[in-house]
């Protein structure tokens, strides 16, 4: 794990960040991968944005294995309201700009693709997703937190089973990755730590 601070931000990698990145951008000639890295750091950017936008102090930025994660401040407290705007922020800027692209060019291009996938994919109503997120705050402005917990559990399982389901007919029966089935296994194993 590297650390740095930048201003009062500490910033961490992990070492399989990197390992994934240079994976990624060496063995990918259709520059696939840097599109889908652009269209990940538009995201996160836009979420730096709404943090700055609410108030919000950030304490520190994490680069994972599958993500960017950026933690607030414990010593902030934001509504619902703010919290939902912050998670998403990312996802509606991936599909204004998958959607102006679209506009403009008329069809799909990779880097359009990028952004329509990465924006639908955080708005699944998912545990540590944007959508998993924006469900569990928009819950808790409706009612009691502990009940919030767990309606947002029991979708984030069903979410997930429908699409590990999706995901095996795909391998088996279109030929295609498992990348898809990777994510959901990764994705339960971030429930089930909860």
């Amino acid at each position: 794990m590297i650390e740095i601070t930048v201003g009062k931000i500490k910033l961490s990698f992990s070492f399989w960040f990197f390992f994934i990145l240079v994976i990624l951008l060496s063995l990918d000639q259709s520059r696939l991968s840097l599109h889908a890295i652009m269209a990940i750091l538009l995201h996160e950017t836009a979420h730096l944005l709404a943090f700055v936008a609410t108030g919000e102090k950030i304490e520190e930025i994490r680069f994972r294995i599958f993500g960017i994660e950026i933690a607030k401040k414990m010593t902030t407290s934001t509504s619902y309201g703010a919290d939902i705007l912050i998670f998403a922020a990312g996802p509606i800027l991936n599909l204004l700009l998958a959607g102006s692209l679209y506009l403009r060019e008329g069809m799909l291009s990779q880097f359009a693709l990028c952004n329509l996938l990465i924006g639908c994919m955080n708005l699944l109503p998912v545990g540590e997703l944007d959508g998993g997120q924006i469900c569990y705050h928009m819950l808790c402005k409706l009612g009691e937190q502990q009940r919030a917990e767990k309606i947002s559990y029991i979708a984030s399982l069903l979410v997930l089973t429908v699409l590990f389901t999706v995901s095996i007919y795909f391998f088996v029966f279109l030929k295609a990755n498992f990348g898809l089935a990777v994510l959901c296994v990764y994705l339960a194993i971030t429930i089930m730590k909860r």
